[in-house]
């Protein structure tokens, strides 16, 4: 490529990076205003009725990866503290249903009407 290309590539280059750190702020502040749960409220396994932690971060699978290409949707994930200095978050556990402790009253009440 000649200086000329080399230049427009660079400013179309420069305009993609700013989408999509436009694109994060954005997503950051709407995750903030739909997440299901808020920092600090307690996570339940609704399974289990387990408390699992508390809620201490809200996270993207994809915000910190790839360079922010693929963070393209909001879908909501949480990083909890289990206790002490340990922590762990609902997108590696795709298989567990996370509720509130309201959330499990009724899945607990669900059950108990069908005996």
């Amino acid at each position: 490529m000649d200086k000329i290309e080399d230049e427009e590539l660079k400013k179309l280059n420069e305009t993609v990076e700013r989408a999509i750190k436009d694109r994060k702020l954005w997503l950051d502040k709407k995750m903030v205003k739909y997440a299901k749960f808020k920092i600090g409220d307690e996570i339940f396994n609704i399974q289990t009725g387990e408390c699992v932690g508390i809620v201490r971060r809200l996270l993207r699978f994809w915000e910190d990866r790839d360079e922010g290409v693929r963070d393209t949707s909001l879908e909501i994930h949480y990083e909890y503290c289990t206790g002490g200095m340990c922590y762990d978050n609902t997108s590696r556990q795709c298989h567990v249903r996370f509720g509130s402790r309201e959330d499990m009253k009724k899945s607990l009440q669900a059950r108990m009407d069908i005996l």
